[in-house]
């Protein structure tokens, strides 16, 4: 029989359900959390009591334990842009607010809003972000450590002839975020309709690490199928607003989903996010050709900017790997978790709290690849703790 020191340094966490997410909920478990936060055992009640504990060491929750979550999609470098933009007005619009405004804060305001919105996911029980940056503004706060920052450095160019220095410049930056005291980083392509067949194929050759994570916008809008597709529609006239030469941009006479996926690695995880427009037969589609997609959900960003929402039923039917994120606060009201779950359980009641609590934990920990420290309770990782009773209330324990 296993037997345990129950030294006073250690914690004895126990609530109505504790759930290891890699392996099934346990009624009234007991979670053993070394003063390091290690998980050193998850027990029954009857395994605790039989090592004559005592019920006085417990401390007792109610509703469920978890595993911290993991936010696989956020722009932190917008933090400073929140409510700036209005909401349901589209993708275009979106995008134009977003660039009018974006430089229209000092750089105390933008620090701080950095500091304001990493507490905030904090306080969330968020423990690890798969974050978007296009600078390097995010840099001094990922420094401190206090969350897993995955940083996509992203990557947007429909010039040919650009695409070797935009390459250049994005891998410098993501060096410097790649050494944080408590992340990684990779460089990606921004969307289908922003980045050139050249570039893509530069980033194939030079950017992809088997055991890293990579990450695309798809699929998010009406119009950037019409621009994949002809080259016409908002988008074309927003980039002839911008001055982006586009001319060089391929007609693919295809959606998004097809005309990109095959100029993408295979061997990497492959976070596709929004996916609004995703339909079951693309899921089936693209699940045969990469057996590591995940499907990263942002509903709350899809109803503030397209005022709609994935098919997520179509997901769950096609065994699709689901993972959450927030998205940046110029397109949500909050960075959290557990208002993703709940707006998801709003629109789609089926969907209940309990299906959804891998899609925030271990599907985002493998997303980006730190499963062996991140996303489920198993002895020897750190993943957080969090109680959450339904979706009203949640407190971060670890």
């Amino acid at each position: 029989m296993k037997t345990y020191s129950f030294l006073c340094s250690m914690r004895y966490l126990t609530a109505a359900y504790v759930m290891p997410v890699s392996s099934p909920k346990i009624k009234d478990g007991v979670l053993l959390v070394n003063d390091d936060k290690t998980i050193a055992d998850v027990l029954t009640r009857e395994q605790y009591l039989a090592h004559d504990s005592g019920e006085e060491k417990l401390e007792k929750m109610e509703g469920w334990l978890c595993p911290g979550f993991i936010n696989t999609h956020c722009h932190l470098e917008l933090s400073y842009m929140k409510g700036v933009v209005q909401p349901k007005t589209g993708m275009t619009h979106f995008i134009r607010e977003l660039l009018k405004n974006r430089f229209h804060f000092t750089p105390e305001q933008m620090q701080q809003s950095y500091v304001d919105a990493e507490n905030e996911m904090i306080q969330n029980g968020i423990v690890a972000v798969g974050d978007i940056s296009n600078f390097d503004q995010t840099l001094s706060i990922k420094q401190k450590g206090n969350l897993y920052y995955h940083t996509f450095v992203e990557l947007l160019g429909m010039n040919p002839f650009d695409a070797r220095e935009l390459l250049a410049l994005g891998k410098s930056l993501s060096a410097h975020f790649a050494i944080v005291p408590n992340g990684n980083s990779t460089v990606v392509p921004h969307a289908p309709y922003t980045v050139s067949p050249c570039l893509f194929e530069l980033l194939k050759n030079n950017c992809y690490v088997d055991d890293l994570p990579m990450s695309i916008h798809m699929q998010e809008s009406p119009a950037e199928e019409q621009f994949i597709h002809n080259l016409t529609g908002d988008f074309s006239e927003l980039f002839l607003e911008l001055k982006f030469d586009f001319n060089k941009m391929p007609e693919y006479k295809a959606k998004p989903m097809k005309a990109i996926l095959p100029q993408l690695p295979v061997c990497n995880s492959l976070l596709l996010v929004h996916n609004t427009l995703t339909t079951a037969e693309e899921i089936r589609w693209a699940q045969s050709i990469h057996k590591n997609i995940y499907w990263t959900l942002c509903p709350k960003a899809n109803l503030y900017i397209e005022d709609r929402l994935p098919d997520i039923p179509a997901f769950i039917k096609e065994n699709g790997k689901i993972t959450l994120g927030t998205d940046s606060l110029t397109s949500n009201d909050t960075l959290s978790i557990t208002e993703e779950m709940k707006t998801i359980n709003t629109h789609f009641p089926e969907i209940t709290l309990e299906e959804m609590i891998p899609w925030a934990t271990i599907n985002g920990a493998k997303a980006l690849a730190i499963e062996k420290r991140y996303g489920s309770f198993e002895i020897g990782k750190k993943p957080g703790v969090i109680n959450i009773h339904d979706f009203d209330k949640l407190v971060r324990i670890i």
